[in-house]
């Protein structure tokens, strides 16, 4: 058992089968970074917060937002194909039955990135594929789908 140090580096990243989609226009102000859940509000792709509303989440930044209104930029889509990893949230430790698990996503806002939250089971954005670090590591990174309820029909 180990414990995984984890940076503001650790950004969630595709797996398999993710595509990207390049047409939806950024939101006002952006500053979101490339592996940042991203969300949409108003028609504009903006950085998700923890445990994004249901129907709202179009995927993962590709690249970084440019803070111009308006421009598009690539986002690999959280349609029902694309899996991804992330790190568990802190103190998280990996165990079997996480395989399978639907659980939330937590922003740590002090390293601004998206983890996996094995401890949420009641805002459920995420579903535990497989496991990428050993059994009993603490902050490992899995594999995960976005949970159907969870993304915006036009990531689809």
């Amino acid at each position: 058992m180990a414990t995984i140090v984890v940076t503001s580096k650790n950004v969630i990243r595709p797996r398999r089968l993710a595509r990207t989609i390049g047409n939806i226009p950024e939101g006002a102000t952006q500053s979101y970074k490339n592996g940042a859940v991203v969300v949409l509000n108003a028609g504009k792709v903006v950085k998700g917060a923890s445990d994004p509303a249901a129907n709202t989440v179009l995927g993962v930044a590709a690249d970084d937002a440019s803070g111009v209104t308006d421009r598009k930029g690539i986002i690999y889509a959280a349609d029902e194909n694309a899996e991804f990893i992330g790190n568990v949230q802190d103190t998280g430790a990996l165990a079997l039955a996480n395989v399978g698990l639907a659980c939330g996503l937590v922003l740590d806002a002090g390293r601004d990135i998206f983890r996996v939250d094995l401890s949420d089971t009641t805002n459920l954005v995420v579903r535990v594929t497989e496991l990428i670090d050993a059994v009993g590591d603490i902050n490992g990174a899995v594999v995960f789908k976005f949970l159907n309820a969870a993304r915006t029909p036009l990531a689809s």
